[in-house]
């Protein structure tokens, strides 16, 4: 479902490093020969991660070549390296999921569910698309998706032009934050 929401992130992002489940070095402000990163959350064990995970990639391969990075960002502190490298194994995703157990960067960039896409322009750091991947990921109502959200916002970007809608609503699982914080309303200083 398209939506706004108040408390859905910064307009800009700051800059990340982070490490993925393979251990290579991943700078968010480094990715400038990519047009846009695409940080996708998720947690192990996830169902809708793994629905989710044969579409991430279909996404991938052809946007690869066109400039898009796209990264997951795993923030749930019990999962680390080895686990998510067996799960990316047995799911089949082959690109790169950031360690993010502190959930600074999940934090940062507003995430509260998993499967929530975060399409970054490397132009400025802004944000050109928040949201779902598709309006079907987590609807156990729908059998197919009617909506490609984030395929429409990738293509109107690279032609130049503003992602309609920028923002919906993704129906993953809700993230939970270290003591309770509300990603909405925490404060990073890093």
């Amino acid at each position: 479902q398209a939506g706004n929401s108040p408390e859905a992130g910064p307009a800009k992002t700051e800059d990340f490093h982070l490490l993925d489940q393979e251990g290579r070095s991943h700078f968010l402000h480094r990715q400038t020969k990519s047009k846009a990163v695409v940080l996708i959350a998720t947690a192990n064990g996830c169902p809708v991660v793994k629905e989710a995970a044969s579409r991430i990639k279909a996404l991938r391969d052809p946007f690869a070549n066109q400039g898009v990075t796209f990264w997951m960002d795993d923030s749930n502190p019990q999962d680390d390296r080895t686990s998510t490298a067996k799960e990316a194994k047995l799911l089949g995703i082959d690109l790169p999921i950031l360690s993010d157990t502190i959930q600074l960067v999940a934090s940062e960039v507003g995430f509260a569910r998993t499967c929530e896409a975060v399409c970054i322009n490397t132009a400025d750091w802004t944000v050109l698309y928040r949201g779902a991947i598709d309006d079907q990921l987590g609807d156990a109502t729908k059998s197919k998706p009617s909506k490609n959200y984030l395929e429409s916002a990738l293509t109107s970007f690279l032609a130049g032009k503003k992602a309609s809608p920028d923002r919906t609503l993704a129906k993953g699982t809700a993230i939970s934050f270290a003591g309770g914080v509300d990603s909405s309303k925490k404060t990073v200083s890093y």
